[in-house]
């Protein structure tokens, strides 16, 4: 268990203690093993995204801060922009 002393200002002073090391994920696209620094923000579900993790080789920008993997940034060619980020249902 790795253990962190830290100091405020002011004088306070204490210590951090965690279980492990922070996991690095991976991108999950095949062949590719390049720390990942993005999730896919497609929407698979109302409520819910893709969040495959992604490398900044295979993080697709369609938005700000929105980023898709390669398969969904060409399941997404043929839809308009609206219809992607679209959250919620209406029932008449």
């Amino acid at each position: 268990m790795p253990c962190t002393p830290f100091r405020l200002p002011g004088g306070i002073s204490g210590i951090v203690c965690t279980r492990g090391r922070k996991r690095v994920h991976r991108c999950s696209v095949d062949g590719c093993s390049a720390p990942s620094g993005f999730q896919c923000d497609y929407q698979t579900k109302p409520g819910k995204t893709c969040d495959r993790h992604l490398c900044a080789v295979h993080a697709h920008q369609v938005g700000a801060d929105v980023h898709f993997c390669p398969a969904h940034l060409a399941e997404s060619s043929g839809k308009k922009q609206g219809d992607l980020f679209a959250t919620t249902t209406h029932e008449d």
